[in-house]
């Protein structure tokens, strides 16, 4: 773990970037942000008014809420999170005195100027590159394109969407979030390979299934990600759509159209997708043959679990295992 000097290090460069996107951090608030995590690393690079890169990993010493109001130097703009993909170096549990909370995997995208509220558990491991980046220049980037997403420009709009890691957005991220040495023309780098993260992002946003976006509630935000946790919590067999209704507390029809706007895909079609991710990981870091990753995920039809398996991830089980994508 780094040092309480380092730590703070990387913290005074969070709250100077703050301060520069119109986000004001009282000295309490500053004080119990240093008491509650330990800041492992902390990067960023300013290209304002364009867009804003910040690279950071930390784990959360105590159980901690922090609201912040709209970051307003930028404007108009969203704030985009690839959230738990890259190593940081405490993944390893023998290295750790406690078992650290790992989450899944995502991109997670909200608007700048609606304030926001997080949550961290004791020992929750955060590892994030955000993206800042304002509508014109995504505008700018977009042209005759920008009608697709047009949900994502009508800025009284309170949305929040949640996308799949794509192989191509790890291996940018990746390369992004790389520190051991810099890269030449540094400027030059972080804002091509941040254009190519943004690239690969929309593209897979433009194949998420078509849904009418309406504002959502935080208590609703909530209650979709409870549904979610129940659905993944569980990958032999899918929760009950009865059951996923009486988490969510609100009508079916609502819960399917809520969950296919944050999500892109409907619940069962979800539950498919983490299945598979969860049989890619199996076959990969915990080497099961792909008989035990199918019966462990609850097939009984192995042809059936190949078939799923080859739909989702591009490559059959046994040459997914082998490493030759």
């Amino acid at each position: 773990m780094k040092s309480q000097s380092e730590s703070r290090q990387n913290f005074e460069k969070m709250a100077a970037m703050a301060e520069r996107l119109g986000v004001q951090l009282s000295d309490e608030i500053h004080d119990d942000f240093l008491q509650s995590f330990a800041f492992r690393n902390v990067q960023i690079f300013d290209f304002l008014p364009e867009f804003v890169l910040m690279i950071r990993s930390l784990v959360s010493k105590k159980e901690f809420l922090f609201k912040r109001g709209p970051i307003t130097a930028i404007g108009s703009g969203i704030l985009i999170g690839f959230k738990n993909f890259f190593n940081d170096g405490l993944e390893d549990p023998a290295s750790q005195k406690t078992t650290l909370i790992e989450e899944l995997p995502s991109v997670q995208i909200m608007p700048l100027l609606s304030g926001a509220s997080f949550q961290s558990p004791k020992n929750l491991h955060q590892k994030m590159i955000s993206v800042m980046v304002s509508l014109d220049y995504l505008q700018l980037l977009l042209k005759e394109d920008q009608p697709r997403f047009n949900f994502l420009f009508e800025q009284e709009n309170k949305f929040f969407i949640e996308e799949f890691m794509s192989a191509d957005i790890v291996r940018i991220a990746n390369e992004i979030s790389r520190t051991s040495t810099q890269p030449t023309l540094p400027d030059f780098y972080y804002r091509l390979k941040t254009s190519e993260l943004l690239y690969f992002l929309f593209r897979d946003l433009s194949k998420r299934k078509e849904t009418a976006h309406e504002n959502i509630k935080i208590d609703e935000l909530k209650a979709i990600y409870k549904v979610r946790d129940a659905l993944v919590i569980k990958l032999n067999e899918p929760t009950p759509v009865k059951d996923l209704v009486k988490i969510a507390g609100m009508n079916e029809l609502k819960l399917r159209k809520l969950f296919t706007q944050i999500f892109g895909l409907g619940l069962y079609d979800y539950f498919q997708r983490i299945r598979m991710q969860e049989a890619a990981r199996l076959l990969r870091e915990e080497n099961l043959t792909v008989s035990e990753t199918g019966y462990r995920l609850g097939f009984s039809n192995l042809s059936h679990f190949t078939r799923l398996f080859e739909q989702h991830l591009g490559a059959k089980p046994k040459k997914w295992s082998m490493g030759n994508e």
